[in-house]
């Protein structure tokens, strides 16, 4: 399990450094970060459930533990993407960034929860495209132009 979850932070810290590389806008680098996320769990339809699971949060908490400094990183990447942006007028001011941050990661962990055990019938593809649509009509709010 130690070695699945290494293999998920440098895939996951990956897509965040490329996103980074391929645009200054905020919402870009968010967009990429988002398709880029909904393919990798699309690849491998049971990383949503690790972070999750029993066996990672309370059998084995150095796991948990381990997951969680992993996310509290990515977290700091976000915050400085959404940071960015506000201050260059590229996203909406009147949103909280840890409020963007989780409202983010619940773009794409869980439709693919949903997905990973047939909980639910519908089309990714069209779920990802409304899921963006919506979250980035909130990013945009208080801005003149969408």
């Amino acid at each position: 399990m130690s070695a699945l979850l290494d293999r998920l932070f440098i895939m996951r810290g990956d897509i965040i450094a490329q996103a980074c590389k391929k645009s200054n806008n905020a919402l870009e680098i968010l967009e990429d970060i988002y398709l880029s996320h909904i393919l990798l769990l699309k690849q491998y339809k049971g990383f949503a459930l690790i972070y999750f699971s029993d066996f990672i949060n309370f059998e084995h908490p150095e796991l948990g533990q381990r997951m969680r400094k992993e996310i509290a990183k990515d977290k700091v990447k976000l915050a400085e993407i959404i940071e960015a942006g506000k201050r260059n007028e590229q996203l909406a001011t009147n949103l909280g960034t840890e409020q963007v941050i989780i409202s983010f990661i619940c773009l794409y962990i869980m439709p693919s929860m949903l997905k990973s055990r047939d909980l639910h019938q519908f089309d990714l593809e069209e779920q990802t495209k409304a899921n963006w649509t919506i979250f980035r009509s909130a990013l945009l709010a208080d801005k003149n132009f969408t």
